[in-house]
């Protein structure tokens, strides 16, 4: 009875389609040598924490997946939007926030005041969160998606190892 109630309380770890992470590359702790390719179109990441860097088309728009990976846990994709203009970006950020929102569900504002079309919007599913930011200047948009839990272990094993380092000096 008891283990039957904690069971209908506690949410489960992963829920719907954003805590899914991105074709067929769940989040997990997972070695490098397992995080093989995603696609064809994928190089190695050229940034810190960056694994792979991927070219995909999201309906008509081509956007860059950014797969992060640090000590051993895949715990966030970043799926990048750019435009060849100001004009461009916010019509093409307009589209991919309605794709984003026919998957996901409506975005909520990011705070009270930011209700504009294009203002920060989050998502939460689960242990799983997403922010969509438009940066104008940039021309571009971005859509971030972490697993919570995961972050906190990776952020975890980076103070482990930069206290194992203090004990080096």
């Amino acid at each position: 009875m008891f283990f039957a109630l904690l069971t209908l309380l506690t949410p489960p770890v992963h829920a719907g389609k954003l805590a899914e992470g991105f074709r067929g590359k769940p989040f997990a702790e997972i070695t490098v040598e397992e995080f093989t390719k995603p696609a064809d179109t994928c190089t190695p990441g050229t940034r810190q924490g960056v694994l792979w860097s991927c070219s995909y088309t999201i309906g008509d728009h081509p956007v860059t997946v950014q797969y992060n990976y640090s000590s051993g846990v895949f715990y966030s994709y970043t799926i990048l939007t750019v435009g060849s203009d100001v004009v461009q970006a916010y019509s093409l950020c307009r589209d991919m926030l309605d794709i984003y929102q026919a998957a996901y569900g409506t975005a909520k504002p990011l705070n009270r005041y930011q209700t504009g079309p294009l203002d920060p919007k989050y998502w939460l599913d689960g242990n799983v969160q997403a922010t969509f930011n438009y940066n104008q200047v940039g021309a571009n948009c971005e859509l971030l998606v972490y697993d919570t839990i995961l972050l906190d272990l990776v952020k975890q094993r980076g103070k482990a190892d930069a206290a194992k380092a203090v004990g080096d000096l």
